[in-house]
């Protein structure tokens, strides 16, 4: 009766196997998923991450105000690139740096944006436009230009065209004393340049952001007394967008002497 209890209550050594296989297989399972759901926070939040980075160095093109894009980052302020992601921080020495254009971390970690979610160090390449994460041994990157291009945030054209309230072209006599300056948020002017006869102009190397456009014409009043008046047009809040540039057209306001 003993023995018999025993076989029908009890489990068998190959029975106690089979369980421990089988909890196994579903622990190592578990293991798994969870690892996988790690992996994937992981990568959603370094990616979250590396898009703030982007939009803190060229700005967020889905800003916009009165049809106008009005973010353009630490580029469209300092008018160039950051030499390190440590300058969306630290603004010493950079003129009109209007950071920090990240947010730090607590006290206890406040360089945490520079780390991606494995805690490992982004890679900037300026030349490439990229930022890359070494992904826990996966990398993947982000660009901050489609064309994956510096001189397209750095060094694009303003051009426009400049003519009288008639409509009338500068000539080629008169084309000289005619000078279109671009002025940079920074404060920094690029230089002057003159119109065609076609009355086109461009202002080359001018980078992604919001900037000033200022025509000027210089007329002799009297040529015996040597004397000149200066007409000056200005253009605020002119957008230079990365790859296509900003267009204006200058145009004076009244007809200009010998046109």
């Amino acid at each position: 009766m003993y023995n018999k209890i025993l076989k029908d209550d009890g489990f068998t050594l190959i029975e106690l196997v089979v369980v421990i296989i089988i909890l196994g297989i579903l622990a190592l399972a578990g293991i798994r998923s969870i690892s996988k759901s790690s992996e994937n926070a992981k990568y959603q939040s370094t990616l979250r991450e590396m898009e703030g980075l982007k939009n803190a160095i060229v700005g967020d093109e889905r800003l916009i105000e009165d049809g106008k894009r009005v973010s353009f980052g630490y580029v469209g302020d300092v008018g160039a690139l950051p030499n390190s992601l440590q300058n969306l921080v630290d603004g010493t020495g950079i003129t009109n740096w209007q950071g920090p254009y990240v947010k730090q971390g607590f006290d206890d970690n406040p360089d945490d944006y520079l780390y991606d979610g494995w805690d490992g160090l982004y890679t900037p390449d300026w030349n490439t436009t990229s930022i890359t994460s070494n992904g826990g041994g996966n990398s993947f990157a982000i660009y901050l230009v489609k064309t994956k291009t510096r001189s397209d945030l750095e060094n694009n054209d303003v051009t426009g065209i400049v003519m009288d309230r008639e409509g009338n072209l500068p000539v080629a006599a008169d084309v000289g004393n005619i000078h279109i300056v671009v002025t940079l948020p920074n404060g920094t002017n690029k230089p002057a340049v003159n119109p065609g006869t076609d009355g086109m102009y461009t202002v080359p190397d001018v980078p992604i952001g919001i900037v000033t456009v200022t025509g000027t014409h210089d007329f002799v009043v009297d040529s015996k007394l040597d004397t000149f008046n200066i007409e000056v047009w200005v253009y605020p809040n002119v957008r230079v967008y990365p790859i296509v540039g900003g267009q204006k057209n200058v145009k004076f306001n009244q007809i200009l002497p010998e046109w």
